[in-house]
């Protein structure tokens, strides 16, 4: 009596049910990440960029052309408001200045950082890819900010209040640029910082929709009232 094989039809693939239960487990981590309070998301954001700088610092520039202390100083006060918010954000709830806290600190981050000439330092990314980057964080830290004023209804007037805030920010820090040996302003740059500043408000808006801890977390409403804090 001879075996036979059976063989799956072409074009049909059969998933194992391990596979199958990896998948609906990394569903269900993303999820439990989007009902985060946005504060946890902000400060992850902090220390993630804060650990990328020190671990560059380490790897790439043993010379010490590259000064990272008031720049780590900076993601780590961010860092440590976020948390602090964390910790007791109902006692700030209604209170609109703290969201602005975090996008003050990045901004100092990105100040200090533009103050270094990076002459001979061998950066991790083309410069290009950096200013998105860059600015696609500080539109999320704006866009958290702008949340408490900006109606969720009214995702367009988030996307330009975003660039019309950033956008003189980024302006400023081409000036500040044209100061430092060995930068200079490039109106390249400029429009890299406007394209992150829209992609990085385009998240904030795809976070309010879609995160239930960016919906919870309050806000103002298209009839002026303010949503359920989280």
């Amino acid at each position: 009596m001879t075996s036979q094989r059976i063989k799956n039809p072409p074009g049909r693939q059969i998933h194992s049910p391990s596979h199958t239960q990896s998948w609906k487990a990394r569903l269900g981590t993303l999820k439990s990440w989007l009902t985060w309070s946005p504060w946890v998301h902000l400060f992850l954001l902090f220390v993630a960029q804060a650990l990328a700088l020190l671990a560059f610092k380490e790897a790439k520039n043993q010379a010490g052309n590259l000064d990272v202390h008031l720049t780590v100083s900076a993601l780590g006060g961010g860092a440590l408001f976020s948390w602090a918010m964390v910790r007791g954000s109902a006692r700030w709830t209604g209170r609109r200045w703290p969201r602005f806290v975090p996008a003050f600190f990045y901004g100092l981050f990105i100040y200090c950082l533009s103050g270094q000439s990076l002459q001979g330092v061998e950066l991790p990314v083309p410069g290009d890819f950096f200013h998105p980057l860059e600015y696609a964080s500080l539109a999320i830290f704006l866009g958290w900010g702008w949340s408490g004023v900006v109606p969720a209804e009214a995702p367009g007037r988030l996307l330009a209040t975003v660039i019309l805030t950033g956008g003189p920010y980024t302006l400023l820090d081409e000036w500040h640029q044209s100061w430092v040996p060995g930068r200079c302003p490039s109106l390249g740059d400029f429009t890299w910082d406007l394209a992150g500043l829209a992609a990085g408000a385009f998240l904030v808006i795809l976070l309010r929709r879609f995160s239930p801890g960016w919906r919870q977390a309050g806000g103002r409403t298209s009839t002026g009232g303010t949503d359920p804090p989280a």
